[in-house]
């Protein structure tokens, strides 16, 4: 007896044994299921190819059925036939025609259906109970590893995360789609935009020069935003934010036929996750209240200097702020797969997610422990682009520029990104904020505004340029200006 077949006789009497026992809970399955998508096999043998992509053979419960499974794949490989006679002859050459249930189960499995058209149908019954089983076995895997209190508790929360998501990710992952089908989605698509007659197809950033550009924030794209340390990063992202946040997102109702008519559309306040690992949320909404009620910065840290125009301002500013869905969390030892849960179950709350903020992306910890940085920021880079993806919403990441910049009279380029590699390949847009060397009265947070550069260095989906901002330091706001510069 070969130690292979011993094992799994062994498990086969386990299961018997665990089955006698009163606490014994039936993992779940169908074995109906199961048996036809063989029986729909042995009907039709072009029918497999429907169902490759959806079932292996572990998914099957019964080992007799796996076997068989297996023993058909192998056939279809190299393009024999599959019929009682050859599926026999593969179990028998491999020694477990008698695991599989003898020629007597295969003749039974053979006569069992007399069409292949529901094959599909049955095996995504039998995925989905495979995906079943598999969290019961993962669950109690991580419940025995709980209770031993794993010493780096992090790591062990990532791979319970990880583990998981890889399930869902098995469960919603597409196949090839045939071009009438992307030809068809492409029409719709392009028939909601005409009948919007917005020019923005992504999420409005609040600045027409870049929303022109970009035509608004790409969903599912990854867009990082770079500057030297003090450069305005955050209060630039922070004033997008706040834009995205006070506009509204109009949507077509699917049972209205009438463009014109105001009741065929939806109204939804936008959702955005703004997560700081730099600053406290304290000071994120100061910043906020400043920008969204020009009062100056420092007057609300010293309330005791505010003039009475700033306290009739503030009251309303605040409300309107706390009126919206701009949700922010300042945890300052994030975790990408932290800030993954977050965001997915913020989405699950409000029903939508309009944009994701990360501040900033260097400060962030990777998925697994790596010893070089570069690989680190790597992870963290392409871990961004799946949420993007995966949320279907933008993601606007930081990033600092290294000290090359200055070598340049401040002007940026992509190579000058922190470990650039990863960030410039895995980027959809990257945008770089650069002020002209400093005079001593162009003080970043005076009352002065600064002139600054607001370049579009790469657009994956179009063409790069530069504008003319001026920096409001004082109430930490962005404000365009008319003058362009075009590649």
């Amino acid at each position: 007896m070969t130690t292979q077949l011993a094992l799994r006789r062994k498990r086969e009497s386990t299961r018997a044994a665990d089955r006698a026992s009163p606490a014994y809970r039936q993992p779940p399955f169908d074995e109906t299921a199961e048996r036809a998508i063989l029986g729909s096999v042995f009907f039709d043998n072009e029918s497999i190819d429907r169902v490759v992509g959806t079932v292996k053979p572990d998914d099957f419960f019964r080992a007799a059925h796996e076997l068989v499974f297996a023993a058909m794949l192998e056939l279809h490989k190299k393009r024999d036939g599959i019929d009682l006679v050859t599926v026999a002859d593969v179990l028998r050459g491999q020694g477990k025609l008698e695991q599989a249930g003898g020629e007597a189960f295969l003749a039974e499995l053979s006569g069992l259906t007399g069409t292949s058209g529901n094959i599909v149908y049955y095996a995504r019954i039998v995925s989905r109970y495979k995906m079943l089983r598999e969290i019961i076995r993962l669950s109690g895997d991580f419940a025995d590893r709980a209770y031993a209190r794993p010493e780096d508790t992090e790591a062990f929360f990532g791979e319970v995360e990880r583990e998981m998501f890889g399930l869902t990710q098995r469960r919603i992952k597409g196949g090839l789609t045939a071009p009438e089908s992307l030809i068809e989605k492409m029409w719709a698509r392009l028939d909601k935009l005409a009948s919007d007659g917005d020019m923005i197809t992504g999420v409005p950033s609040g600045f027409s020069w870049l929303d022109k550009k970009l035509s608004g924030l790409g969903r599912a794209h990854l867009i990082i935003v770079a500057a030297r340390p003090g450069g305005g990063k955050t209060s630039f992202v922070l004033n997008v934010a706040s834009n995205v946040a006070a506009s509204i997102a109009k949507e077509k109702k699917d049972d209205w036929q009438d463009d014109d008519a105001p009741e065929a559309y939806e109204h939804f306040k936008r959702v955005i996750a703004f997560f700081s690992l730099e600053m406290t949320s304290d000071d994120l909404i100061l910043r906020l209240a400043a920008a969204r009620g020009m009062i100056p910065l420092y007057r609300l840290r010293t309330p005791k200097v505010m003039h009475d125009d700033d306290w009739r301002n503030l009251s309303p500013t605040l409300a309107s702020i706390g009126d919206q869905h701009l949700y922010i969390d300042d945890t300052s030892d994030l975790s990408i797969h932290e800030m993954r849960s977050k965001a997915r179950r913020l989405k699950a709350e409000k029903g939508r997610l309009d944009l994701v903020v990360v501040d900033y992306l260097q400060l962030m910890k990777a998925p697994s422990k790596v010893e070089a940085r570069h690989l680190e920021i790597a992870e963290i880079t392409r871990a961004l682009k799946g949420l993007a993806k995966e949320l279907d919403c933008p993601v606007i990441a930081l990033s600092q520029l290294s000290r090359k910049t200055e070598e340049r009279d401040g002007k940026p380029l992509l190579s000058h990104l922190r470990e650039s590699g990863s960030i410039e390949q895995d980027a959809d847009v990257v945008l770089f904020l650069s002020r002209e060397q400093a005079k001593d009265d162009d003080a970043p947070h005076g009352e002065t505004p600064v002139p600054m550069d607001l370049i579009i260095a790469k657009n994956r989906h179009g063409s790069t340029g530069e504008t003319k901002m001026h920096f409001h330091g004082d109430i930490v706001r962005f404000m365009e200006i008319t003058e362009e510069y075009e590649e």
